[in-house]
């Protein structure tokens, strides 16, 4: 039985915890161990809640580089988070016992450099997978940068008493710094497969879309497909979901014929 290696965020990881249900349990099966069991493999997921994209491409890295045999690795799919988060190693383990932290946004830097960062993290995906002959896809599972426009607090940041309505003023010049960030993105569309990478260019200015987009749950607080009104992450029904609408996207993007 191949490996189905898989890294994300919060949304993608097996120990998905919420911090506004802390009681609540959230043992059930998410989507890359449903789609495993779809596409007949055995999954490998290393996501983590509230990590950055730097965490993704790593431990999907290191996860390929560990197994001897790549022709035992059916399929990667990295799902990108937020390109502000920042990532970062050390000796405390977090909450899973896990040697890896990360910040909500960057301390140093722009956004513009955020988004750059990532899209270098899109290329060495591809470098990686196709350096070993591996099948791959990629997408953005979240916003890339949208939501640092914005400016609203995360749940987290409401749940610790943050006002819901409270606009954080963005701190650079939105125009000429979205201007220079969709540049960036279709300059690099020269460098990338985009037939593997799914909703390219990942933006909706650009007519593309996140994975976020395919499904309501995310901007829908009534779906019964999330975890709450107050947690928009997906549930039960939600990962399965998650699940059957990116099988349909493999086969379509001609990722996996069955």
């Amino acid at each position: 039985m191949k490996y189905l290696i898989v890294s994300g965020d919060s949304n993608t990881t097996d120990e998905f915890d919420s911090i506004s249900h802390p009681d609540w349990d959230f043992s059930y099966k998410k989507w890359p161990e449903l789609l495993a069991e779809k596409l007949g493999m055995k999954v490998i997921n290393v996501a983590g809640s509230g990590m950055g994209n730097e965490f993704i491409y790593t431990t999907i890295r290191n996860e390929i580089v560990k197994i001897e045999d790549k022709s035992q690795i059916g399929l990667v799919i990295a799902a990108w988070s937020q390109a502000p988060r920042k990532d970062f190693k050390t000796e405390k383990l977090n909450y899973f016992g896990k040697p890896w932290s990360s910040l909500r946004y960057d301390t140093h830097g722009n956004l513009p450099w955020w988004v750059e960062r990532t899209l270098g993290f899109y290329l060495d995906f591809q470098i990686l997978c196709e350096r070993y002959n591996i099948p791959y896809v990629q997408f953005q599972m979240i916003e890339l940068f949208e939501h640092y426009f914005a400016g609203y607090p995360s749940q987290t940041e409401i749940h610790y008493g943050a006002d819901p309505n409270e606009q954080r003023k963005y701190p650079g010049n939105e125009t000429k710094d979205e201007e220079l960030i969709l540049r960036s993105i279709r300059e690099y569309e020269k460098k990338l497969d985009t037939s593997k990478f799914m909703g390219w260019p990942p933006v909706k200015k650009l007519e593309g879309w996140r994975f976020k987009d395919r499904l309501e749950l995310w901007d829908d607080k009534n779906s019964p497909k999330r975890v709450s009104v107050l947690d928009n992450h997906p549930n039960e029904l939600g990962h399965i979901a998650v699940c059957n609408e990116l099988h349909m996207l493999l086969q379509k993007y001609n990722i996996c014929k069955t």
